[in-house]
């Protein structure tokens, strides 16, 4: 029986079966020699014990032992074609295991030429270059290769043959649907030295995660250049213990990297925090938690730093902080200019309130030769009334004039230097404070004709004889800037983004844009006092007292189309 065989495979299977064959034939010959020399030793036995033997009985005695030779050789033939038949079998068994093994084997079998040309390959290799197995013979390995590896593959294969040793190169493969994967291309001189055996490994998997992790630790390493290039970057062990140190942070502490692993950062404390801030950062970190704060620092020439710190702790897999990476911020300068304002702070506070002061005694020191000279001209006036030439009256009124008009301007200096004054705010319900408001000015409005609606007005934190200031100026300035047409006001009330917004509306002549923000200012007039009498002080005490309460003011107007004045009030402002 033939055994078959398998392409690209060296014909083992001839060796063992011939060796199985002649196991059994020598087995079988051992056999019948056996039974042969039995009948003999009985044949000369029976000669010893009978004497001579009649010619008749030899004959039969030779007759029985070529009988039972003939049987013997049968039954050794028998025999060894049963034998055979089973070595035959396990050899077939092997044979299809083997080659299970060698076609589907994780890694692609060649047997190729000096040229490249394929003389056997296994269902795996086949499936690497994307053909049927039986398309291969015959063609040229080098034509799966991509061509920019094509000469490596031709020195490789070259090498093999001219130096009879292993060679590898790495491949890209280009299949027949030109899809590619990249394999590690192994080769070895067979026996003979006419062939070579070659194994090619897939390795794309492994490529494309190498070449991943690649890309991140360049993308890494970018981001250490970044967080290098702009922090202070220091890395502890689970001690504190001082393990890497950046450029920056060195040039910074102004120690050496030697100098500082192995410490821990009682290396550069200032003494400046207490020991309580460091025991709740280390208890912070070690529980695994981010620490943020701003740290005090000493440097190696006594000069301190301050630094924006985050230290973020490292977990291992037990869920235990290994190390703990510190970044920091030089915030030195940032401190200092904070320093330097708080005092110009404080320095402006004493001058606001020493201005406060001034202003307040100015004012109020103002008054009393002001009332003497009012009265000296008032007198004047009384007493010789009619008795003077027209012009004399003239300079009299005009006296008087002016010492009014003083009178006001020293009221209304004396107002909005006392709205600086530190007060408390208490509930003060504005639909109240506008009556009172509207009270007040109860003659201005009936002498105008003007027609006032209002809307429901809330309840707020505020001061409420500066509220009244604030809302009676608004609607004196309606009253006192009204157009061709009876006067018509419009108060209203809205809450928007955690604040009220108030707003008053006329009908009066209104004003450019461009003149919205200079009206708040002080002693600022867009009119003669001719025109319309005042102080120029009025909107601005308005800008004062919207701000005292953490609001603002601002108008929306056009010429001769009216004003909107709003203002707001911040909720739950507690105090000036």
């Amino acid at each position: 029986m033939k055994m078959a065989t398998v392409p690209g495979l060296p014909n083992k299977e001839n060796t063992v079966t011939q060796d199985a064959n002649k196991n059994i034939n020598r087995r079988t010959n051992t056999e019948t020699a056996k039974s042969r020399h039995s009948a003999e030793r009985r044949l000369v036995s029976q000669q010893k014990q009978a004497g001579p033997v009649a010619p008749a009985e030899t004959a039969l005695l030779l007759h029985e032992l070529l009988a039972q030779q003939i049987e013997q050789e049968a039954q050794g033939e028998e025999r060894q074609r049963g034998l055979q038949a089973a070595a035959q079998a396990e050899l077939a068994a092997k044979l299809a295991r083997y080659t299970d093994l060698y076609d589907f084997a994780p890694v692609g079998y060649f047997t190729l030429a000096r040229n490249s040309t394929i003389v056997q390959a296994n269902l795996t290799g086949a499936s690497q270059l994307g053909c049927e197995r039986t398309l291969l013979p015959g063609a040229r390995f080098g034509l799966f290769v991509a061509a920019a590896d094509l000469p490596a593959f031709n020195v490789c294969l070259e090498q093999v043959f001219t130096t009879s040793t292993n060679q590898t190169c790495e491949l890209t493969l280009v299949t027949q649907d030109q899809s590619s994967l990249i394999v590690q291309f192994e080769a070895m001189l067979t026996a003979d030295g006419q062939e070579c055996r070659a194994i090619t490994m897939d390795i794309s998997g492994r490529k494309q995660t190498a070449d991943a992790l690649e890309s991140s630790l360049a993308q890494l390493k970018l981001i250490q250049d970044a967080i290098d290039a702009h922090s202070l970057v220091v890395i502890t062990d689970r001690r504190g213990e001082i393990i890497y140190a950046n450029d920056k942070f060195r040039a910074v502490s102004q120690y050496s990297q030697k100098e500082l692993i192995g410490q821990n950062h009682r290396i550069t404390n200032s003494g400046f925090h207490p020991k309580e801030f460091f025991h709740e950062l280390w208890t912070s970190i070690t529980h695994r938690y981010i620490w943020k704060g701003e740290i005090k620092n000493l440097a190696k020439d006594g000069s301190c730093y301050w630094l924006d710190t985050t230290i973020v702790p490292f977990i291992d897999t037990a869920g235990r902080p290994y190390q703990y990476v510190a970044i920091y911020a030089d915030i030195t300068q940032r401190k200092q200019l904070e320093q330097l304002m708080e005092q110009q702070i404080d320095e402006l506070a004493r001058s606001n309130a020493e201005l406060a002061q001034f202003a307040y005694v100015a004012t109020h020191d103002l008054q009393e030769p002001l009332r003497a000279v009012t009265s000296c001209v008032q007198l004047l006036k009384q007493r010789y009334e009619g008795q003077l030439d027209a012009r004399a009256n003239e300079y009299i009124a005009h006296a008087v004039d002016g010492a009014q008009r003083m009178q006001m301007l020293i009221d209304d200096l004396l107002t909005y230097s006392q709205i600086n004054a530190d007060q408390i705010l208490v509930p003060v319900d504005c639909t109240a404070l506008l009556d009172n408001v509207l009270s007040n000015l109860t003659v201005a409005i009936a002498e105008s004709n003007a027609v006032i609606t209002r809307e429901p007005l809330p309840t707020v934190n505020g001061n409420p004889s500066q509220l009244t200031q604030l809302f009676q100026n608004l609607i004196s300035n309606a009253l006192k800037f009204r157009g061709e047409y009876l006067p018509e006001i419009c108060i209203g009330a809205a809450f928007k983004a955690d604040e009220w917004v108030f707003s008053v509306a006329d009908n009066g002549i209104g004003m450019e844009s461009q003149y919205c923000e200079r009206i708040f200012r002080v002693f600022q007039r867009l009119h003669t006092r001719a025109e319309y009498p005042g102080t120029g002080i009025g909107l601005a005490i308005c800008k004062k007292v919207a701000e005292r309460h953490g609001g603002r003011i601002w108008v929306e107007s056009q010429p001769n189309r009216g004003s909107t004045f709003y203002f707001t009030i911040a909720e739950n402002k507690n105090s000036l």
